[in-house]
């Protein structure tokens, strides 16, 4: 469960990147 959180995190984190760019 832990590790879903973590790539839920990370994916939103990815997304606002590319928003970022």
């Amino acid at each position: 469960m832990e590790s879903k959180e973590k790539n839920t995190k990370e994916k939103i984190l990815e997304e606002a990147l590319k928003l970022f760019a």
